[in-house]
């Protein structure tokens, strides 16, 4: 669309959820060299800012009010908030705004084609040539954050699936893009514990609002990522998935709770 952002046929309004598939499709073109106009990524990047709720969170159908002044969205949602963060992290590491602490320290945590692309960024000779405000788009992605570091549950209130798939995007661009050490992720342990306890007899998973196909899909999308994760540790009666007391922890996801309302 006009504004940077994709959405249904027709519709004037851009989608969140549509628009985080087609960020996602750019991160994979880029991985394979293939050339991905860098106005292209700035308009959806700048899109996905103006688009973003002031408490932090992405609403389904953005309202665009046109500048960064950011404005109530509706049907906001912990889909539609790691949809939004985690394009807006993917855009910032296309771009090459936003540097990590210590680029040459990535953890093996990260899906590795996460960690090569952004240990490819690093090359990028056009870092300061964006059009893009930086200190926008830093304040956008602390305030993403902070959203999600409020959060009482991962358990959303709806799209169960769709949630933890969009949050292991978000979560794995995070990473990429700060340079963190996540060895043992509380927030990946409550899904595979969530995910154990919830899987029918016949292997799929099913919510209220998708169905077994397009649930398992999510499900299995998030799980691969264990590939990824360290093995060992202690996978039972993790009851704070964002424990500020923990190693991994660095920079104080201290706000969730197994249970209680958000």
């Amino acid at each position: 669309m006009s504004n940077g952002d994709w959405s249904y046929r027709d519709y004037k309004t851009g989608d969140t959820s549509q628009t985080q598939y087609a960020v996602l499709g750019m991160w994979m073109a880029s991985k394979r060299h293939i050339d991905v106009p860098r106005n292209s990524t700035e308009r959806v990047d700048s899109w996905l800012m103006r688009v973003q709720a002031p408490n932090g969170s992405w609403g389904y159908q953005g309202k665009d009010p046109g500048s960064y002044e950011q404005v109530t969205q509706d049907t906001e949602s912990h889909s539609l908030a790691a949809a939004g963060l985690g394009s807006s992290y993917a855009c910032a590491e296309l771009l090459g705004i936003i540097s990590s602490p210590d680029e040459n320290q990535h953890s093996r945590d990260i899906p590795p084609a996460v960690r090569e692309v952004a240990e490819e960024r690093k090359t990028t000779t056009d870092r300061d040539t964006t059009t893009i405000p930086a200190a926008v788009l830093r304040n956008s992605l602390a305030s993403g954050d902070d959203w999600f570091k409020s959060l009482r549950t991962l358990q959303a209130r709806e799209y169960q699936h769709y949630f933890l798939y969009a949050m292991e995007r978000y979560m794995s661009f995070r990473a990429a893009v700060k340079g963190l050490k996540e060895n043992e992720p509380a927030w990946y342990d409550w899904g595979v514990d969530h995910l154990s306890k919830t899987q029918a007899v016949d292997g799929s998973w099913k919510s209220c609002e998708a169905g077994p196909v397009i649930d398992t899909s999510f499900a299995v999308l998030f799980l691969l990522r264990g590939a990824a994760c360290r093995k060992g540790g202690d996978r039972q009666g993790r009851e704070r998935p964002f424990a500020p007391d923990e190693a991994h922890d660095e920079d104080g996801f201290g706000g969730a709770r197994k249970g209680g309302e958000n």
